[in-house]
């Protein structure tokens, strides 16, 4: 369909047919399939295929956009079909839609998201995508084959996104225009790797700067997600507002790291972030606070009962150095610091192994040592030490909880 789509495309612009030679049409299938891939991912899709035909002496080139909601109103049809297949397993099975206790997506055509809007509004519940769909067969093999061996075969894990991944927007209600609605791009639970993207506007006319914001959560009220970082596109083109369009692609790999990239569509004017431990559990600022609180009262504990060494005292209270012995911090990283400071702690009253115990508390102690001495090489490694230890001790957690 999508090649049809394209050729017809491509006699609009030029009216001409494209060459029916095998070699030709073989070519603008490659073309279709890569769209296809892209549009999975990403609203739009650019094809430029250069030499397609000829008229006269003139070489005839195909340069044109196909948008997402465009390719989903060719395949609905086909698509219509998977949906009877559906029903008549249920059927053979004597079973309804209601009786199924998940729904799992395999194979390569359910990365497409419209295959998963129209199963998730047929069956009343949201599908399962936890295992990757280009190796269900090779993973379904593996496990017979370890059955088959004798090999205890009792679950899978999979990696998966533990926090919606989104950008701050704003939205059409009734009392009009609202801002710092969090607009989710990649939902929970959403198995790992994957790429999604959205198309926004601009608010104002005239706007000349669009900043993204990323955050991570479940409340609808961006503020009080976790943020991420923003960005920002400049020199933007002056257009009435609505009609300058910006695409936000979010890639969010299985090393935890969050690429963010926004793409205005008419110019192509590009703009990038990227997070690294996208998925370790950050905390909001109202846990933030409540951790600083609480890292107070121990010292005050402390303090009052057994008169700690001021040095000691001075390596676990990141904050207190921070503010006296390197004021020349710079606020991020300021506030990078006391946020990992507040997850050690979290961790700490949740860790039962003595070693592990030992090590968390050392890893924070040198980065205190670090701030109040001044020394940035230390801070950096300190600071890289103790993240590397926090995501992995969380990540044990979870994984013995499973």
């Amino acid at each position: 369909r999508l090649q049809l789509h394209l050729a017809e495309k491509f006699r609009e612009i030029h009216n001409v047919n494209v060459p029916e030679d095998a070699a030709t049409q073989a070519r603008l299938l490659q073309v279709a399939e890569q769209v296809k891939i892209d549009l999975s991912s990403h609203a739009f899709a650019t094809v430029r295929e250069t030499y397609l035909g000829t008229k006269g002496t003139t070489a005839l080139h195909l340069e044109t956009e196909i948008a997402r909601s465009d390719f989903q109103d060719l395949i609905k049809p086909l698509l219509a079909e998977t949906l009877a297949a559906i029903d008549k397993a249920l059927a053979d099975a004597d079973l309804t839609a209601a009786d199924l206790d998940r729904v799992i997506l395999v194979g390569g055509s359910t990365r497409l998201p419209l295959v998963q809007e129209m199963v998730e509004e047929h069956l009343g519940q949201a599908p399962i995508d936890g295992v990757q769909p280009d190796l269900c067969v090779a993973l379904g093999a593996a496990i017979q084959a370890g059955v088959l061996s004798g090999v205890a075969i009792d679950a899978i894990l999979v990696d998966v996104c533990p926090h919606s991944l989104g950008v701050a927007a704003a939205i059409d209600t009734p009392m009009g225009l609202q801002d710092g609605f969090f607009s989710v791009i990649i939902p929970r639970n959403s198995v790992v790797p994957v790429s999604r993207s959205e198309v926004y506007s601009t608010v104002s006319d005239n706007q000349p700067i669009v900043e993204v914001d990323v955050f991570q959560g479940e409340n609808m009220v961006a503020e009080e997600n976790v943020p991420l970082g923003s960005f920002k596109i400049e020199d933007l083109p002056l257009r009435p507002a609505g009609t300058l369009e910006i695409e936000v692609h979010f890639d969010f790999d299985l090393n935890g790291i969050l690429t963010v990239t926004a793409t205005e569509k008419g110019k192509g004017k590009q703009s990038t972030l990227v997070v690294n431990n996208a998925s370790i559990h950050r905390l909001s600022s109202t846990e933030l606070t409540a951790a600083r609180d609480e890292l107070d009262a121990l010292f005050a504990d402390e303090v009052s009962s057994d008169e700690p060494d001021k040095s000691a005292t001075d390596a676990w209270n990141i904050a207190a150095a921070i503010g006296t012995k390197s004021p020349n911090i710079p606020t991020a990283l300021g506030h990078q610091l006391l946020e990992l400071q507040a997850q050690g702690l979290a961790l700490r009253s949740s860790l039962d192994d003595t070693e592990e115990l030992n090590e968390l508390e050392d890893s924070i102690a040198k980065l205190g040592t670090a701030i109040a001495t001044g020394d940035t090489e230390g801070i950096a490694a300190a600071q890289a030490e103790l993240t590397d230890f926090i995501y992995y001790a969380t990540s044990n957690q979870q994984t013995k909880s499973e």
